[in-house]
């Protein structure tokens, strides 16, 4: 059969094929058409008659709630959630810790001029409100964290009448403040630093903070490292043991915080302007100009403390610390000659 015999036949094939690619594609429309219209009648009868008034008010609704910015999470709240997963990200190396020393500051003194790394445990029990070994020896069960942390110890111990304990962000870990040489510059200075990684995060293994328990926690980390007056650094996350401590019967029972430096933390609206300003805590607070919410909520709450420092970094991104370690190391040595 030749090519001009098989033409009639051809044609009526490909006819054939699009009448049947018409009529799936239509039967296909109506059954989806028909599908919706099931949806929409398991619909309550209110609904289905409100449907377009419905959709209005939920628009508006939405338009609203876009303005109370007491409910949705601002820049701050945006970071902090972007540092809790890129830190999770950064954490899968640590699945598998490494074997250290378990230090017993409760037992045994720092060495002069050394940098050490390893854990060191520390124990509360919120019931009792008991911290390090007597939390141990209540007859409850206390909560008990092993913690990693990096010390750097000065020539002196005690020349500085302050130590320094640094918290971090969500995406971050002790090994921060080394690689931007905060922990080499406060030893060369004179001051006893310690960075801890917090649960869960760095080379510390998994545990759960409960919020109420923030505040003795803290207390507990200075226990554990038999610290007697503390400076305390905690930015973004961190914030969110940091700002219940420093409202809490337990910072002005021990007397131990004896300063605060806070980057753009976390929690801070859970205060009141009214209670910042109540507050006897010596502050110097800092964030970066680039941290629109960093930088409205440190101006509208945290510099209500009475006799505050404040510094916004020209050009500070929301860790401004790592926009310019060199400044942020001047600025907070300037800052802690007057401690």
């Amino acid at each position: 059969m030749n090519a001009e015999q098989s033409s009639p036949l051809l044609r009526e094939t490909i006819q054939t094929n699009n009448s049947s690619n018409f009529q799936n594609t239509k039967n296909s429309g109506m059954s989806a058409s028909i599908a919706q219209r099931r949806v929409f009648k398991t619909l309550p009868p209110f609904i289905r008659q409100n449907l377009p008034i419905l959709s209005v008010g939920l628009v508006l609704i939405i338009t609203a709630i876009s303005f109370h910015t007491k409910v949705l999470p601002d820049k701050s709240d945006i970071a902090a959630i972007h540092d809790s997963l890129s830190g999770g990200q950064i954490q899968k190396s640590f699945e598998k810790f490494r074997h250290h020393n378990v230090y017993d500051y409760e037992k045994f003194r720092p060495i002069e001029n050394t940098e050490t790394t390893g854990m060191v445990e520390v124990a509360f029990d919120e019931v009792s409100g008991k911290i390090g070994q007597e939390a141990k020896n209540t007859v409850t069960k206390p909560k008990k964290f092993n913690l990693y942390f990096r010390e750097y110890t000065p020539e002196k111990i005690g020349s500085k009448n302050v130590d320094i304990i640094l918290l971090h962000g969500a995406a971050f870990t002790s090994l921060t403040w080394k690689q931007i040489d905060t922990l080499q510059e406060l030893q060369s200075n004179g001051y006893r630093a310690i960075a801890i990684d917090l649960p869960g995060s760095g080379e510390s293994p998994s545990g759960t903070i409960n919020p109420k328990e923030s505040a003795i926690f803290v207390q507990s980390i200075f226990k554990a490292f038999g610290v007697k007056k503390a400076v305390l650094i905690s930015p973004s996350m961190s914030g969110r043991y940091a700002v219940p401590y420093i409202f809490n019967d337990i910072m002005a029972k021990y007397g131990t915080l004896k300063a605060w430096i806070p980057v753009a933390p976390v929690s801070v609206r859970d205060h009141r302007e009214t209670e910042y300003a109540k507050l006897n805590l010596k502050t110097f607070i800092v964030y970066g100009e680039k941290d629109s919410s960093g930088r409205a909520q440190s101006l509208q709450y945290l510099a209500k403390i009475p006799g505050s420092d404040i510094w916004g970094m020209i050009d500070g991104d929301h860790p401004c610390y790592m926009t310019n370690p060199k400044a942020w190391n001047e600025h907070v040595l300037k800052f802690l000659k007057g401690v």
